[in-house]
């Protein structure tokens, strides 16, 4: 399926951004989550330029996704090539580095009886929640046929008045793969990067490892975080972009992180909270 080029795309950015994360001295757990956030958002940014592009010609369509996301694959493959960045940087060297054996146990616990189970619903379980009915996913069927992604006729008007970028997204991954089996997924990723971003942030204000389970554990005790992160609706989306608007404000004021990048940063994450919600 041509949908693997969006997956290995963000796979390839993830390793381009840990090694170039892992240069500035950081531990290597930081340096993973920090490249797993700027992925997901490089990803955002490229499905909301590639639908905004192409429905200018009325041509959003397989044939020019399928050569926008290889074009996309091809430069993540050149710079991962031309930097000699080696596939070990995904190695599981994290565990290694002064966690005590609680906390690997809980975090695995995390990974095996929450993350897996809520991946297997958001794959084999078609959206079937109201909203979902009722415009998020009926407003990608109507771009579809039409090529483009602006306003059409019809009775509901939050298929044409609410903001776009998660269907933006969605479509991406419903045209290349030929269903709806990944639209789910869109949330589900935001979810792990709202885990991600909040125990960043709480990092940056000195607090331990343990403070940072239990907000994890806090965030995955919200049953609407649960229900939500198997939908295709919006809210996990905007909140993950929200908190990047914030961890990567209070990055400002890091002495040792980079302030253009950081303000780049915040207008992207931003401007796709808006597109959001």
């Amino acid at each position: 399926m041509a949908v693997i080029l969006i997956f290995i795309s963000f796979f390839l950015s993830f390793l381009f951004f840990t090694e170039i994360e892992t240069n500035t001295n950081k531990s290597l757990l930081i340096c993973k989550r920090e490249a797993f956030v700027k992925s997901s958002l490089l990803i955002s940014f490229l499905s909301y330029l590639i639908c905004e592009i192409y429905s200018l010609f009325n041509i959003l369509n397989y044939f020019s996704l399928l050569i926008s996301w290889g074009i996309v694959f091809g430069v993540s493959a050149f710079l991962i090539i031309r930097k000699n960045i080696k596939f070990s940087l995904i190695r599981n060297k994290i565990f290694n580095q002064c966690i005590e054996f609680k906390y690997k146990i809980l975090l695995w616990s995390f990974f095996l009886f929450i993350f897996t189970p809520l991946f297997l619903l958001a794959v084999f379980i078609p959206p079937n929640n109201w909203d979902s009915m009722a415009y998020h996913l009926p407003r990608i069927q109507h771009w579809i046929q039409n090529g483009n992604v602006y306003p059409y006729p019809t009775n509901i008007t939050r298929q044409i008045a609410t903001s776009p970028l998660s269907e933006y997204i969605i479509l991406n991954f419903q045209v290349l793969a030929s269903t709806d089996a990944f639209s789910n997924l869109v949330q589900y990723f935001a979810l792990i990067n709202i885990i991600f971003l909040t125990s960043l942030i709480l990092k940056n204000y000195k607090v331990n490892f343990k403070g940072q389970i239990f907000a994890i554990l806090a965030i995955c005790s919200l049953p609407m975080v649960l229900f939500q992160s198997t939908t295709t609706q919006t809210d996990l989306l905007a909140s993950f972009y929200f908190l990047c608007f914030i961890y990567y404000l209070i990055k400002l004021n890091d002495q040792k992180s980079n302030s253009k990048t950081n303000i780049i940063l915040i207008a992207i994450s931003f401007s796709l909270g808006m597109l959001t919600k």
